[in-house]
This record gives structure tokens, sequence and C-alpha cells, in this order.
């Protein structure tokens, strides 16, 4: 239960840290165009897309895991114990994850696997 517990904190963390990154990267812009529904609109869709980018990637953007990762002192490893050093295989493991998001956190605590786990053949510890 430890593991998976630590699991979800790091995501949690990851997903707040990234929301405020992309949050204080566009305040600024949104405050030069305040009033222009269409340019607030864009914002909005533009942040979203800097968030996706930022978080699919969020494993291979310092060193082989993420913040949330570093803190609760997890690390991903293959299926036969090796650590996962390719960044392809962190970034598409994610990104297979996202696929699910909604029940990731059930995923995590039924088996202590997400859907890209189970895909590229990893496990966290």
């Amino acid at each position: 239960m430890k593991i998976k517990m630590k699991r979800l904190i790091a995501v949690y963390i990851d997903f707040i840290l990234i929301f405020y990154i992309c949050y204080f990267l566009l305040k600024p812009i949104d405050y030069l165009v305040s009033g222009n529904v269409f340019f607030e609109v864009l914002i909005g869709i533009v942040g979203l897309g800097l968030y996706y980018l930022i978080f699919t990637r969020k494993d291979v953007i310092i060193g082989y895991e993420s913040i949330g990762k570093k803190i609760t002192r997890l690390k991903v490893f293959s299926n036969d114990g090796i650590r996962i050093t390719d960044k392809n295989v962190l970034k598409n493991r994610v990104l297979y994850s996202i696929t699910t998001f909604p029940l990731y956190p059930l995923m995590i605590l039924l088996d202590n696997k997400s859907e890209g786990d189970k895909r590229m053949h990893t496990i966290v510890r």
C-alpha cells in the first residue's frame, strides 16, 4: 500500500506543479488581452496544449523521473527489474496512462499498474 500511495502523491504533485507553471507562464499574456473573448479562449486552448505537452514529458524533463517521483523516491523499472532510461518508453508510458486518467487512481490502488505500465511493460517502485 505504501508504493501505491507514493504513486498517487507523486502524480498529484506533478499535476499541481505543471498547472501552476502553465498558469504563471500564461497569466501575463492574459492581462494584456483582458476583455477580448477570442484571445482569452485562445489563451485557454494554448494553456491546455501546454499542459498536455509538459505533462506527457514530465518523466523526461529532469532526468528519468518526474519531480513528484523524485520527491517520493520512486523509479520506473522494466518487468525484468532493469531501470528504464529510454526517454521514449517513459514518455509513451505517461501518454498511455493519460488515456485512462479518470481511472488512474483506481488502477493504482487495485493493481499498482496504470495503462501505461501495462502497455510499456514497466513497474514503479
